[in-house]
């Protein structure tokens, strides 16, 4: 049996498209029997299937995510967009794609081209240099990718992904370029919803209030230790969360240097476990002021902050007044030396 590969350059969202519509799926899997289905990537359900015995099949369905699985006796292997019109699974060598319509057809196109530099990448002999190019390269085509999409799902798809690290303006600009119909979705206008936040926690910003539980059963607010210091880093961060705790040395050592200047840091926790959350503090000796409703990514001072990846932080000066973000590693304590010496 040939090999079938997962193609998901792109989170898989179950995303509403407004009226339903006709779409087939058709094509002939090499060695493939028994059941072949179009199953929602949120929950697994079966939306169609199709029964072969000789690896042809076609299946006939309404319109009801924005992307899909094709599965195979229940089982998940190829991710695509679930568009109206004629789609056709294709054998590409080891590759089984969909095509035959312009996301579908977009996505294969750009996996293609970014296969060939995974295979010169993981290469034998590529240099570092190389491969920093071929990074490079890989991240070009994406990026090349979303503009010349905007006017179907996989563009959606690709700024979903690229909204992680973009402003707020950016996002507003990008979906001011999709097509009417793409803007009218639900996760476009997420989209859009999160970019007006993001404006609004940019640096030159004031900062919005936090006031939630401490660890000890009381209560702290963000106002009280900004009117007490001169700069205060706002950090979003968790206890799972392997890159924040990789930042944890950078944010001791800059504690120790800066906190009797006029330096303080107002962490805020997305742990959901409230033993998890006391336990790192006290381990990492992290001797700064600490909040949390232990709600997971259901903390309203994150959803105010638009925060959907962390580490993210904020610096907030004594005027309360956000002057600079995403302070990573060394740049943190280059940025207060900068203000307080």
């Amino acid at each position: 049996m040939k090999k079938i590969m997962i193609i998901a350059a792109t989170a898989l969202l179950a995303v509403g498209c407004g009226s339903s519509t006709k779409y087939t799926l058709s094509g002939t899997m090499t060695d493939v029997t028994g059941s072949i289905e179009v199953l929602d990537p949120a929950n697994g359900d079966v939306l169609a299937s199709a029964t072969t015995e000789d690896g042809s099949f076609s299946i006939s369905g309404e319109v009801e995510t924005m992307q899909a699985y094709l599965g195979v006796d229940g089982q998940p292997v190829l991710a695509f967009f679930l568009e109206a019109g004629k789609l056709k699974v294709v054998e590409d060598g080891e590759m089984v794609i969909v095509k035959g319509t312009p996301a579908n057809d977009a996505a294969a196109e750009v996996s293609a081209k970014q296969r060939v530099i995974e295979e010169k990448f993981y290469a034998e002999g590529t240099t570092d240099e190389e491969k920093e190019a071929l990074l490079e390269e890989y991240d070009a085509i994406e990026a090349a990718a979303l503009e010349e999409n905007l006017d179907n799902l996989y563009g959606l798809s690709l700024l979903q992904n690229a909204a992680y690290s973009m402003t707020g303006d950016e996002i507003i600009a990008a979906y001011e370029k999709l097509a009417p119909e793409l803007q009218e979705m639900d996760r476009a206008k997420a989209l859009r919803e999160r970019a007006d936040i993001l404006k609004e926690t940019e640096p030159g910003k004031p900062y919005k209030e936090i006031k939630q539980p401490t660890p000890d059963g009381g209560e702290a607010a963000l106002s009280e230790v900004v009117a007490k210091n001169k700069y205060v880093l706002l950090d979003f961060w968790a206890s799972w969360c392997g890159p924040c705790m990789g930042e944890v040395p950078y944010m001791l050592e800059a504690y120790a240097e800066y906190k009797d200047k006029g330096f303080e840091i107002f962490g805020v926790s997305l742990d959901r476990s409230e033993e998890d959350w006391k336990n790192c503090i006290k381990e990492e000796k992290l001797d700064w002021v600490h909040v949390s409703t232990v709600t997971y990514w259901d903390n309203a001072a994150a959803k105010e902050y638009g925060v959907n990846s962390i580490p993210t932080n904020f610096l907030i000066d004594g005027n309360g007044n956000i002057v600079a973000k995403n302070l990573r590693g060394e740049d943190l304590a280059a940025k207060l030396a900068e203000l307080l010496n």
